[in-house]
């Protein structure tokens, strides 16, 4: 499936959600005022549902977990390179390129105090495709701070400390 298709239907998911869960409170509503000897077990059925649920897509996040490459990001300067990235926390393992098709957290360099870059595929200071999605705790103004971290996939959330 295209990868644009399902980053649709990705944010398609919080509103269908919000659909079904307020068709279910009216449902149960319904039940109550019409029908209470059938609410209990309703109820009831439904909390087994959502558990098991639950369960499954919490199996689905731990199988998946590792599909995300720590990057490490050193402070910036003002000449070429204006910064650097590197696999290892250390700083000693250099990557020179990245791969919008997978998915980052990026962190600072031994706490580096500057916020030295920005990620985008449109070009300098345009805002970035729906092919790239970033989330997490810093903003496009302020960078990130600390043990802060940012990301490029909405489906996931990965911190620093």
């Amino acid at each position: 499936m295209n990868a644009t298709i399902v980053e649709q239907i990705i944010r398609l998911v919080p509103a269908v959600v919000a659909m079904a869960v307020f068709s279910v409170f009216t449902v149960l509503k319904i039940m109550k005022d019409y029908a209470p000897f059938m609410f209990t077990p309703i109820v009831i059925m439904m909390a087994l549902s959502v558990g098991i649920d639950q369960a499954s897509h919490v199996a689905s996040a731990e199988e998946h977990g590792d599909d995300v490459t720590h990057i490490y990001v050193s402070g910036g300067s003002m000449s070429d390179p204006y910064y650097q990235f590197y696999s290892d926390s250390e700083g000693t393992t250099e990557i020179s390129e990245l791969d919008i098709t997978h998915s980052y957290t990026f962190h600072r360099l031994n706490g580096a105090t500057s916020h030295p870059f920005y990620v985008s595929d449109s070009g300098y200071e345009q805002e970035s495709s729906a092919k790239v999605t970033i989330t997490g705790d810093g903003s496009s103004s302020s960078g990130i701070s600390g043990s802060e971290t940012f990301y490029n996939l909405i489906w996931r959330r990965f911190h620093s400390r």
